[in-house]
C-alpha cells in the first residue's frame, strides 16, 4: 500500500472513532462549571488526591490555587485507607488481609452545595505469606493505589452527571 493511502486510512479511522463518541479512558467530559476547579483536601499528596489531580487534568480542568478564583470547589472531606486482618491460621499467623479506601467529597459551585457529601468505600483482599513480606507489602501498596484510582473514576462519573443549580 502506498504511504498516502496509509495516511488517509489512518485519518479516516481516527475520524470514525471520534465520531462514535470514543474517548480515552479517564478523560470524562465534565460540566462547564468545573472548568477551573479548586480541590480542597487535607492531604494533597495522598494516592487519591494525586489520582484526582491527574484525572481532572486529563479532562481539561484547570486547577485553581484557591477557592476565590475557581468556578467550582471539589472538597475532599475524608480520605482514608488502611487494612484489616481477615483470617489467621491455626498457629495464629495472619493469612488474609483486606485493604480499604474511603473517600467523602462534595462539590460547591458559586457558594452553593451542588453535590451533598458523597461517601464511597472500596475494598480488596489479598493473601499473606510471612516468608514473602516485602512482596506482600508491595502488593498492599498497589492494591491501595488501584482502589484510589477506582474511587476517582466513580467520583468523576458522579460529577459528570451533575446539573447546575439553575436548571
Amino acid at each position: 500500500m502506498h504511504w498516502h493511502a496509509k495516511a488517509w486510512l489512518l485519518v479516516l479511522l481516527t475520524m470514525s472513532a471520534s465520531a462514535c463518541g470514543y474517548r480515552l479512558q479517564g478523560s470524562e467530559k465534565l460540566p462547564p462549571f468545573m472548568a477551573v476547579t479548586y480541590v480542597e483536601t487535607a492531604n494533597p499528596y495522598s494516592d487519591l488526591s494525586l489520582s484526582l489531580e491527574r484525572s481532572l487534568r486529563a479532562s481539561g480542568v484547570q486547577a485553581s490555587r484557591g477557592a476565590a478564583g475557581a468556578t467550582a470547589v471539589l472538597r475532599v472531606n475524608h480520605d482514608e485507607y488502611g487494612q484489616r486482618l481477615l483470617s489467621v491460621s491455626a498457629t495464629n499467623v495472619p493469612q488474609e488481609f483486606e485493604v480499604y479506601y474511603t473517600v467523602a467529597y462534595q462539590v460547591i459551585v458559586d457558594g452553593k452545595v451542588l453535590l451533598e457529601v458523597d461517601s464511597r468505600t472500596l475494598t480488596n483482599n489479598y493473601t499473606f505469606d510471612p516468608t514473602d513480606v516485602l512482596a506482600k507489602s508491595r502488593e498492599e501498596t498497589l492494591l491501595r493505589k488501584a482502589l484510589a484510582d477506582d474511587l476517582v473514576k466513580l467520583m468523576m462519573r458522579r460529577i459528570t452527571a451533575l446539573e447546575p443549580a439553575g436548571k
